[in-house]
Parts: C-alpha cells; structure tokens; sequence
C-alpha cells in the first residue's frame, strides 16, 4: 500500500477497521482480515460506515433507457443476482437497480479491469475487457474529481427461455464521462482558485 494510511476503513463483511491510504479512493483493496475485495468508496474518513457513502459519492449518468452496455462475469455472481431478481424475471417482470463502476486495481490479470457493483448487493461483474479499455480514460478523469459513475442497471434472461440472468447497463459513452468530469473540474477550480490568498 502506498501513501498516507491518515483514513479507516470498516470492511463492509467483517465489520473490522483497518487503516488506508488516500490515494485508494475509488479503488478496490483487500481487508487484510477476511481477504474480502471490497471497493475503498464504503472507507470515509471519520466516523466509519458503509453503503450510503458509495451512494453519495456516485455521479449519477444515464443513457436515456438505452441499455445498451453488457457486463461479463454475471455467472460467478449468482447469489447477488437472484437476490435482485426475487422471481421477477420468471413472472416476466422488468428489474431495474442502481449500479456503480469502480476501476478494480488489485485486478492482476487485467489492469484496466473495471467491476460493477449493484448498491446494497455487492459486485455482479465487469466490463469486458475491450469496454474496460474504452472507458479507462472515463474512469480516470472521473477519479481526478473524486467521483465515480452510477447508472441504472436491469437484469436480462431468468426467463423459461432463457433462465441465466444477465445484467445490461443504461451507461453513455466514455466522452459523455469525460465531458463531465472536465466540467466537475472546473466547477472545483471555479470554488478554490489556484493561488488564492497566497502571499
């Protein structure tokens, strides 16, 4: 680990504090505890908590009800999943949930590697390789400005059909992430000029 460990955090499975660095914001770590991967977004500094900290700091995007973004790795996820699902998706129900990305840095086959995580149910896969590359420059300016996407998700197949659930993101294009996060920037810029009060 590198940096200052100056924040604590609470792994959202074990529930033991451990101290982090700075510069893990919006990353993934490992709790030296249980071993779990947990995204560093659930670690605040101050008073330790979980879920509505992740919340807070998503931005929020959305692709007009487009869905167009499928994520890979849904069948090593099962548990989570079915717990979104309940059964929906057998009545022919649309299941619709609140997802965010973070860049999975401990990832040690793919250092692009981008998972997502469904608010309150944990990790339910990745982008794939290929979209991970696409939005790497995304993802980064986004951490610059100490925020991370969100968008809604919806489950696909848990039908008689086809029974394996999947997951499709309602998440625009990198340049829309890019955009925003140059505007987020500036409004940061705009707040605290550079050299203000100085001398």
């Amino acid at each position: 680990m590198t940096g200052d460990p100056s924040e604590t955090a609470r792994c959202e499975r074990c529930g033991k504090p451990f101290p982090v660095a700075k510069d893990h914001y919006g990353h993934l770590a490992r709790c030296p505890h249980c071993h779990k991967i947990v995204p560093a977004v659930h670690w605040v500094a101050g008073p330790l908590t979980t879920g509505p900290a992740v919340v807070a700091q998503c931005f929020e995007f959305s692709d007009g009800g487009e869905f167009n973004l499928p994520i890979v790795g849904e069948s090593h996820r099962l548990p989570a999943l079915e717990e979104l699902d309940s059964g929906r998706r057998r009545l022919g129900l649309n299941v619709e949930f609140d997802a965010y990305l973070i860049h999975d840095h401990e990832n040690a086959y793919d250092g692009n590697a981008t998972a997502v995580f469904a608010v309150d149910h944990g990790q339910i896969g990745y982008l794939s390789r290929e979209d991970a590359v696409r939005y790497r420059e995304a993802m980064n300016a986004l951490e610059k400005v100490r925020r991370f996407p969100g968008c809604k998700a919806k489950l696909i197949g848990g039908t008689p059909g086809k029974p394996n659930l999947g997951v499709l993101l309602d998440l625009p294009d990198p340049d829309v992430l890019v955009s925003t996060a140059q505007d987020l920037a500036s409004e940061t810029d705009a707040r605290h000029p550079r050299g203000e009060d100085q001398g």
